[in-house]
């Protein structure tokens, strides 16, 4: 099994969609996948913000995220304090059970715990 590990950064459709597909897949052949959502990719775990969220041919970023948390995909909101998420409209009433706020220490312990010297995927 592969412990995987993705950061996204941005909300732009063409960064969005190789990072749900690749946890997808890489879930569902059974790995430990974690995306770690921060800076402008916190609009994909904002329900409603993900939902205009479209990329010509390919299917809907809302259908694919919450695709990825049934396959298990453990998505974590970056939680740099309380009131940094609320100024950017993120709150525990606008995230999908499941969707865990995390600070980027405790991403940080979780990937070295996993991969050690391995490689950190990082989409921006």
């Amino acid at each position: 099994m592969v412990k995987l590990h993705l950061v996204l950064l941005s909300n732009d459709p063409k960064r969005i969609f190789p990072a749900l597909m690749l946890s997808l897949a890489s879930a569902s052949m059974g790995d430990d996948v974690r995306l770690y959502c921060a800076m402008d990719g916190l609009d994909i775990v904002h329900k409603e913000r993900r939902k205009s969220i479209q990329m010509s041919g390919a299917p809907p970023v809302d259908q694919m995220f919450k695709d990825a948390l049934k396959a298990g995909v453990k998505v974590c909101a970056c939680a740099p304090s309380v009131e940094m998420l609320a100024q950017m409209g993120i709150s525990e009433e606008v995230l999908d059970k499941g969707v865990k706020m995390e600070d980027v220490t405790g991403f940080l312990l979780e990937v070295r715990k996993d991969v050690g010297d391995g490689t950190l995927l990082s989409f921006v």
